[in-house]
């Protein structure tokens, strides 16, 4: 009787917590879409595939305070338009380098780079899936030769991309790839988006064991830095909050 009690309250307690944060993940994000509204691109497509506004606040953040100035973007999309117009207005000599498998999908978020005066600020890259591939990962030839010709080395990557719809390990290439071709820089922030799924968990971790970096998971994406740069993760949640995670971190 009394395990049956325990049972029934630690189902409850469960289901308690996941719904508190989940209303916590749902605040921040309308948090993040206010702060998002400052940067004045008009309507952009929206979809479930586009990053969340706490994931995109917070690489804007980390480009702006951290001085990132050569971005890797794996999945062009709404990103796209918010980094390079904040770029614009704030007078950031960067250059961010999107790569997708979509031509079409490219040439719309063209339109509205031009419509914001951006579209110099951004270069664009097609790449087909490579069929040869065991993971459903881009063309190596094609990246590589973009990037020695450029001399392109990233110290801001976000991975948003390939599509994982038909290789759930598509993304797990991209670091090893960059690292191997020495593309990263000795000081680096990565974002690797959609890590509430196993598949990216599980290369999250295994990027930070390639790195030998620091990880932090924040549910719906995963960060991993090196150096020492300053704090970039948005101010979103309460108080309490932020008191509780400066317990965890000092004891």
């Amino acid at each position: 009787m009394i395990a049956k009690a325990v049972e029934f309250f630690n189902t409850r307690f469960q289901k308690l917590h996941l719904a508190v944060m989940e209303n916590r993940l749902k605040l921040n994000d309308i948090q993040a879409s206010l702060e998002l509204a400052k940067i004045e691109v008009g309507f952009v497509p929206k979809s479930s595939y586009s990053m969340s506004p706490v994931a995109l606040l917070h690489v804007i953040n980390e480009i702006v305070i951290n001085n990132r100035r050569v971005i890797l973007e794996l999945g062009t999309g709404v990103s796209t338009v918010y980094i390079a117009k904040v770029a614009k207005d704030l007078g950031l000599e960067l250059e961010i380098v999107s790569i997708d498998e979509n031509p079409d999908w490219q040439n719309t978020i063209g339109g509205y780079l031009k419509k914001l005066g951006c579209e110099d600020i951004v270069r664009f890259c097609h790449s087909d899936i490579d069929e040869a591939s065991d993971c459903g990962w881009y063309q190596e030839d094609v990246l590589s030769e973009l990037f020695v010709k450029n001399s392109f080395r990233f110290d801001c990557i976000i991975i948003d991309a390939p599509s994982t719809h038909d290789h759930v390990s598509a993304r797990s290439r991209a670091i090893p790839f960059l690292m191997d071709s020495g593309f990263i820089q000795e000081e680096y922030a990565i974002y690797l988006d959609d890590t509430y799924r196993n598949a990216e968990k599980k290369i999250a971790k295994d990027w930070k064991a390639l790195l030998q970096c620091k990880l932090a998971d924040h549910v719906v994406y995963t960060e991993l830095t090196n150096g020492n740069g300053f704090v970039s993760r948005p101010m979103l949640q309460g108080h309490k909050y932020r008191i509780m995670e400066y317990d965890k971190v000092k004891g």
